[in-house]
């Protein structure tokens, strides 16, 4: 399960001492979203660029002849703009000149196997692993400007020696035995090894008939120490399972005249059982300003191991100096080596670990991969990771400088950030999910803004290709409705002059119903029919849907609307001064697969009165709509698909004609809408989800004689109150469990809709008309983020010729038409 084993060598000078290492300051650009520009937690800017600009930032190339500090190059900083600092991570370091005493380690746990080498402050190589744990975790604590920080400055330390044999017959054994010791560690750090090629050593291994084991035992006991085949194979076992907890990195030779890996920092393709998690680190001087930067090779290329190889600058730069118990210092003029990019990779495994608690060491490991800034050299080869994410490399730099913002970044096989995944489910292995940017609840305009409105502090997570959970808004998945205001159509109000002025104020009842399939006339006071595609017959005659006097059709509810119905049963009984009417439509599916009608209803109207004077309507009833909600749809996570929606309304009309001349029109409805919960979806339920419209109509005529002027003011249909219940997600845990919360959303919207408007028609003559009207509409789709629109039209017909103008609230432009007929 991991990448790499670890390697000694006899003499200090054999030894692979860790470097310091940088990375070109062009890393991989993610343009910031929605989603926070990236992991779960918030970016501060202000934050990373106030670190970067800390006298113990800087310090970390103090002597260095580079312009670019390594730490910025790698983007360091920018972690620490989220927050992240390594913190309740455990950093393992196997090396020799350690010290659990220096004031850069004051605030750690540190934790230690076995008998320490420890540093003593006359040299670095002396300090070696001093120097290198604090380019892992060197603690940002600085009071004067005189210290330096590592790459995870709140990470804990644990620490083992590899040139102790503590007891042991074989040097290997106690490498397995540390190496086990650390076993809460997300991370090992190898700034060690034997100079000796892989390709070398596997030739080695084939002319003599060795096994693996075998070979690499021979190779440390060449090099000082004893090891035999088992001893190397619990050493090798040892590594496999730490990857189920960590990451292995392994700092590569820094001999620069190698053409290929080290054996031990190439050990997975001695053993590829230690592939999962695994990376070597490639020195890389980086000089040069932003964006005109040089990359040059310090150390021996990246070779065999390129498609888990990693660079950075490691190039003169400074860590901590001082003997064990003694005086904290530090080691600042020209201190190079693969060994001190290494821990700048183990740091950046502590802040993943961090920001990703899900991810599993091998997820880890493909996020640094797959985000590496490669774009300064050709690649050889491209490494495919999870979901089809991609990244070249080469077996000089590998897949190139080490970038920690663009890690933390949404990674995707697109650059659209929209194809990243939600899951409904309890964990991220569940093979259901759902693309982010399919994933929408397109509420109507009932709902107005209130969805929107009570999401507004809800978060939720997505995941990238690589199962990065990225926190987000989860409003950003409410389309309101964007129903445009009412308007004027100039050819149908042109049209309409035609016509002969209506003299009626108030419609008969309707007697002439639509889309009948059939009707019987049981008796003189009872008739029944059949309707087909159309709503009940009691809906009918309180919308007046086919009349020409008033357009009542606009003034209809999403769950009572003119093409609602399947097929319909309906019956009609007339009584002295009223009537009752009773309709039930069921959707029928026909022979090709098709559905006629969306909605089951059973809806009854008692209409009283005389009609052409003075009548008022009750209608109440009960519809079932499925796989939406008051005319609201959902895709994706967000899915109606398997609900139903009950809703039970009452609705009242009142019409009223006042002397000759005048009459009054009121109607008013009052729903409340349950809707079951979907078959997968990020919506629960729906309950009590109350409803309300109303509207008034005031017509009056022959004012001036052969005219007819109207005034109307309504509010369509609202949600007044009520709850949506969304399941909210918490980030996936460790486990890559999902914790889901059910969430009611309370319904309450900015503002109410309201329109109102008039009209008036004058006919001068037999052949002379003209027409005009104006509407007005507020807090449009019930938001007070709309401001006030109107609608105006003028028209006038004369025998053949009309002329007309009108402006709409959707279209900024002033409609002009003219037509003209000749009638032969």
């Amino acid at each position: 399960m991991c990448y790499k084993n670890i390697c000694l060598i006899s003499t200090l000078s054999l030894l692979l001492a860790g470097c310091f290492g940088g990375s070109s300051g062009t890393a991989a650009a993610v343009t910031p979203s929605f989603l926070d520009s990236g992991t779960s937690l918030t970016y501060n800017s202000t934050n990373a660029s106030t670190l970067a600009a800390t006298t113990e930032f800087q310090n970390f190339n103090y002597n260095s002849t580079s312009s670019q500090n390594p730490l910025e190059v790698i983007n360091a900083h920018k972690a620490y703009g989220y927050g992240l600092t390594g913190a309740g991570k455990i950093i393992a370091i196997m090396d020799t000149g350690l010290s659990t005493t220096h004031s850069e380690f004051s605030a750690k746990t540190i934790s230690t196997f076995g008998t320490l080498d420890y540093a003593d402050g006359t040299s670095a190589n002396k300090d070696h692993g001093l120097f290198v744990a604090s380019i892992a975790a060197g603690e940002n604590d600085d009071t004067d400007g005189s210290t330096m920080q590592g790459v995870a400055p709140s990470a804990n330390l644990h620490l083992s020696s590899y040139n102790k044999i503590n007891g042991n017959s074989y040097f290997p054994t106690h490498w397995a035995n540390a190496t086990d010791n650390a076993s809460t560690a997300v991370v090992q750090n190898n700034s060690w090894g034997i100079n000796y090629q892989v390709d070398t050593l596997k030739s080695d291994i084939s002319s003599n008939g060795w096994s693996n084991d075998h070979g690499v035992a021979q190779k440390w006991n060449s090099s000082g120490y004893t090891a035999n085949a088992a001893s190397a194979t619990a050493y090798i076992t040892a590594l496999n399972n730490f990857q189920d907890h960590g990451v292995i990195v392994y700092a590569l030779s820094n001999t620069s005249s190698f053409s290929d890996a080290d054996f031990q920092a190439a050990l997975p393709e001695l053993f590829s059982q230690l592939n999962e998690a695994w990376i070597t680190a490639v020195n890389v001087e980086i000089t040069g300003s932003l964006g005109s930067e040089t990359y040059t090779r310090k150390s021996a290329p990246c070779g065999s191991t390129g498609s888990y190889c990693l660079g950075g600058d490691g190039f003169q730069v400074s860590g901590a100096k001082g003997a064990q118990n003694g005086t904290s210092s530090y080691w600042e003029t020209n201190y190079s080596g693969t060994s001190f990019v290494a821990p700048q990779i183990s740091g950046a495994v502590a802040l993943l670990s961090e920001a990703f608690p899900s991810h599993t060491p091998a997820q880890i490991t493909d996020r640094l991969l797959a985000s590496a800034d490669n774009t300064f050299f050709n690649h050889d080869a491209v490494v495919t990771f999870g979901n089809g994410v991609s990244h070249g490399y080469d077996d000089e730099f590998g897949h190139g400088i080490l970038d920690i913002y663009a890690a933390l970044q949404p990674i995707t096989s697109s650059s659209d950030n929209r194809s990243m995944s939600l899951y409904t489910g309890d964990s991220i292995n569940d093979n259901s999910s759902f693309q982010f940017g399919n994933s929408r609840l397109l509420t109507s305009s009932s709902f107005g803004d209130s969805l929107q409105r009570g999401l507004i502090s809800e978060v939720g997570y997505t995941y990238d290709d690589l199962d990065g959970g990225f926190k987000y808004d989860l409003h950003s998945h409410i389309n309101p409705s964007n129903k445009g205001a009412p308007s004027i159509s100039l050819s149908s109000e042109l049209k309409s002059l035609s016509n002969s002025l209506n003299t009626s104020l108030i419609p008969n009842h309707n007697d002439h119903f639509n889309q009948l399939a059939g009707s019987l006339s049981i008796r003189d006071d009872l008739n029944t029919s059949v309707t087909l595609g159309a709503s009940s017959t009691p809906v009918q005659s309180f919308f007046e849907l086919n009349s020409d006097l008033h357009d009542l059709s606009n003034y209809q509810t999403p769950y009572l609307e003119a093409n609602e119905g399947g097929i319909g049963v309906n019956a009609v009984y007339q009584l002295s001064n009223s009537r009752l009417l009773l309709g039930v439509t069921i959707p029928i599916e026909q022979d090709n697969g098709q559905t006629i009608g969306t909605r089951k209803s059973l809806v009854s109207s008692l209409e009283l009165g005389d009609s052409l004077s003075q009548s008022v309507t009750l209608m109440a009833g009960i519809t079932e709509d499925k796989d939406s909600l008051l005319g609201s749809q959902g895709t994706s996570a967000f899915s109606l698909e398997g609900s139903n929606s009950i809703t039970t309304f009452t609705a009242l009309k009142a019409q009223k004609q006042f002397y000759d001349n005048f009459s009054l029109t009121g109607i008013a409805t009052f729903g409340n809408t349950n809707m079951s919960s979907p078959s997968n979806s990020f919506v629960d339920s729906a309950s009590d989800v109350k409803s309300s419209s109303i509207a008034l109509i005031a017509n009056m005529k022959n004012l001036s004689k052969d005219d007819n002027l109207s005034f109307y003011v309504n509010q369509p249909n609202r949600v007044e109150n009520g709850s949506v219940a969304i399941k909210t997600s918490s980030l996936a845990d460790s486990n890559r469990n999902i914790s889901q919360t059910i969430k009611n959303i309370g319904l309450k919207s900015s503002a109410r809709q309201i329109n109102m408007g008039f009209s008036y028609r004058k006919d001068l003559s037999k052949d002379f008309a003209f027409s005009l009207k104006h509407l007005i509409t507020n807090n449009l789709n019930h938001s007070n983020a709309s401001s006030k629109l109107h609608s105006s039209y003028f028209g006038m017909d004369y025998k053949d010729l009309k002329l007309g103008i009108s402006s709409n609230p959707n279209d900024s432009s002033i409609e002009k038409q003219i037509s003209y007929a000749i009638a032969l």
